[in-house]
């Protein structure tokens, strides 16, 4: 299946990004702060159900259920059974839908107007190779920010993926697509990596440290936010729980329980 990257696609800031005194710290200790801003946006970025991944740049070589596909593969992965459902190589995904793809194994191969992109939404096409040619922009445009419409003609739904997207008889997509991250999410996730750094120099920091419990004494566990999926950073956690109030680790997704295939499925990269 389509496969999910574990930090954002295009970084949400850079060392830079650090002011006042932790700035000052992080032009002395550059592989820290860097390594401690890349802890943290990847720590939030899975804390707002990976939504925002920033700018993605993927291409996929779509073909319509196995029944248009070549029922084997022998290439640079070995042999492959086709099947039914979206599997990705890499950064290619296969076997994606059109809008008003059939469900059954008897689709054919007589072409769709539109193909919905697997990751939206949509920033912008890059390119569009029909054949080995590259089509002109004019003969394509992007609708509802996850479909990929011709003006003239029908799109392919077969082609033979053991070939190179140079020849005959293959086509591909190569595109944008992504969420940037809020203003106050970037920010609060800066000032929780310096928190993370100066923690690592033995620097006081706000960030909450185990306690001990001791006999006949009450003590509130301050690690009481893991549970909850949070940092401990107070206005980082605010900011997390205003996007994400459930705690979910991915976006909900609705399935038809007749199909064996999502009805409607809002997907990341």
């Amino acid at each position: 299946m389509g496969c999910s990257p574990t930090v954002p696609c295009s970084p949400w800031a850079d060392i830079t990004n650090f002011c006042g005194l932790c700035g000052d710290k992080a032009l002395e200790n550059p592989t820290l702060f860097q390594e401690m801003l890349d802890v943290a946006t990847a720590t939030v970025f899975r804390l707002t159900m990976s939504r925002y991944t920033g700018e993605c740049t993927t291409t996929i070589r779509p073909c319509k259920k196995n029944s248009c596909c070549p029922t084997s593969y022998n290439g640079p992965w070995g042999h492959l059974q086709y099947p039914s459902y979206v599997f990705s190589r890499g950064d290619t995904i296969y076997n994606s839908g059109c809008p008003t793809d059939c469900f059954s194994d008897s689709c054919d191969c007589s072409g769709t107007d539109c193909i919905t992109l697997p990751y939206f939404p949509v920033c912008g096409i890059d390119t569009v190779v029909v054949g080995g040619v590259t089509l002109n922009p004019s003969e394509y445009f992007i609708k509802n920010q996850k479909y990929l419409c011709r003006k003239d003609g029908l799109w392919p739904t077969c082609q033979d993926l053991s070939k190179d997207l140079s020849e005959s008889g293959t086509w591909g997509i190569t595109f944008t697509h992504g969420i940037d991250p809020p203003v106050d999410l970037v920010r609060h996730t800066v000032d929780y990596a310096c928190e993370l750094a100066k923690r690592c120099l033995n620097e006081p920091c706000s960030l909450p440290q185990k306690i001990t419990m001791q006999s006949n004494q009450v003590i509130i566990d301050p690690m009481i936010h893991v549970q909850y999926g949070l940092t401990g950073h107070a206005p980082l956690d605010a900011v997390i729980k205003g996007l994400n109030k459930t705690g979910a680790l991915r976006p909900s997704s609705f399935r038809n329980p007749r199909k064996r295939r999502n009805s409607h499925t809002i997907t990341y990269p």
